[in-house]
């Protein structure tokens, strides 16, 4: 829980950075990723599940609506789960190149931490 309040504390310009993107540039996509592909990813994808505005066409562009997407908390819980299903195919690769970390090449424990999600 540490790492995520951190995250929060220190995120904020990478954050803004992206949201701003996704703000003027309505009609575009974007692709976002992190070191792990993770725990800052996960909290930005869960953000933008929560609050992001979305626009719901009509038949007349002026009449469009637009609406917090509102995604449910374990429908965004289980959204991140999903990292692990991804993720697993290349774990074997991902674990050798952290243990080439001088933080992880001692440390298995925290080598399996930055890969697992919980």
């Amino acid at each position: 829980m540490e790492l995520y309040t951190q995250i929060m504390d220190n995120a904020g310009p990478s954050f803004r950075t992206i949201l701003r993107h996704i703000r003027d540039n309505p009609n575009s996509g974007c692709i976002f990723h992190c070191t792990a592909g993770k725990d800052r990813t996960g909290i930005l994808a869960a953000l933008l599940l929560k609050v992001c505005v979305v626009s719901l066409p009509r038949d007349r562009p002026s009449d469009q609506v637009h609406q917090l997407a509102g995604v449910d908390n374990r429908t965004i819980a289980e959204d991140y789960a999903l990292t692990r299903v991804g993720r697993e195919p290349a774990r074997e690769k991902i674990m050798l190149r952290l243990r080439e970390e001088p933080l992880f090449a001692s440390n298995n424990e925290a080598a399996l931490n930055m890969f697992s999600c919980r």
